[in-house]
């Protein structure tokens, strides 16, 4: 095992710069180019993306048929690829590079020791959180539980630096365009959720964590405090946090994971993105998601 490396305030960039570099080189770290066009969808301009020819041929090294990310017997996590290790960020947790990138710099960050993903998020899970967001002007998201489109059962969640796409007019997601239509935007999102915005600076762990626990209960995903949570994505920038509970794993064969909230969908096959066109793309995320019907669970905890 290489030296440990604790990523001091400011060295994130540079240190994804570096490790991807070298991983990149040895073919650790498996990039897979994409198509992707803008698709305007009830007003978020929905990035869609479609694996290139050559990687749709080799997608039994990289992606499933539905688009989601491989899923071994092994613990790829304990231990990890030294190769993809960019630094620890406290004793809890490890930074690594996401093996299978679709962006660039696309990182998680995994706890130091085994935690089931499917456990409600910790004090410490939002400290990560709250970390990754001060580094970079990110998206940070979780994938809580297998339905919620988690691949692996190490506790994890991903950052993926902004814009979500070059196609983009400014340096967001689709979601943030929507979301600059009108004040209270949010309240129109066709599923289920809960959803904050965020005033500078960015509120504190701790206020993190207390909204994610009053949602689990407001948005009635656990039977009591610590409790497993049912399944859910959560998605957090330094602008906004939402969290949207889940009821289907994929959309006719499509995997959904987190992102697809961001307004980014990642399909394996032609077929699958002539599926979402032909659906729509919100039609898309409401039958992964839940249905609205009663606006008083929909409202954020401002």
């Amino acid at each position: 095992m290489s030296s440990k490396i604790t990523l001091t305030q400011g060295a994130l960039p540079e240190r994804l710069r570096l490790v991807s570099q070298s991983a990149q080189a040895s073919g650790a770290l498996v990039s897979l180019p994409t198509r992707e066009e803008v698709y305007t969808d009830e007003g978020v301009p929905f990035v869609l993306r479609l694996l290139t020819n050559l990687e749709r041929k080799n997608a039994n090294a990289t992606l499933q048929e539905d688009g989601s990310a491989p899923q071994t017997a092994v613990n790829p996590f304990l231990p990890y690829d030294e190769a993809l290790y960019i630094g620890h960020i406290n004793n809890d947790y490890v930074c690594l590079l996401n093996k299978f990138n679709v962006l660039p710099n696309h990182f998680l960050m995994v706890t130091a020791h085994f935690e089931e993903q499917s456990e409600a998020l910790s004090l410490a899970d939002m400290q990560a959180l709250h970390w990754a967001l001060r580094e970079v002007d990110g998206l940070v998201f979780f994938n809580g539980g297998k339905l919620a489109g988690a691949s692996q059962k190490h506790k994890h969640l991903q950052t993926i630096p902004l814009p979500l796409s070059s196609c983009l007019k400014d340096k967001k997601t689709p979601l943030d365009a929507f979301l600059a239509s009108s004040p209270n935007a949010e309240n129109s999102l066709p599923f289920r959720h809960a959803f904050i915005r965020f005033a500078d600076p960015l509120p504190e762990p701790a206020a993190l964590h207390d909204t994610y626990r009053q949602w689990l209960q407001k948005l009635r995903l656990a039977a009591a405090p610590g409790a497993q949570p049912a399944p859910y994505n959560l998605l957090a920038t330094r602008r906004w946090m939402m969290l949207v509970p889940r009821r289907e794993e994929r959309f006719q064969g499509i995997s959904i994971n987190a992102l697809g909230f961001a307004g980014a969908l990642l399909c394996g096959k032609e077929e699958q993105l002539l599926t979402i066109k032909k659906a729509g793309p919100m039609n898309v995320l409401r039958e992964a998601a839940f249905p609205l019907n009663d606006r008083t669970d929909n409202k954020g905890a401002h």
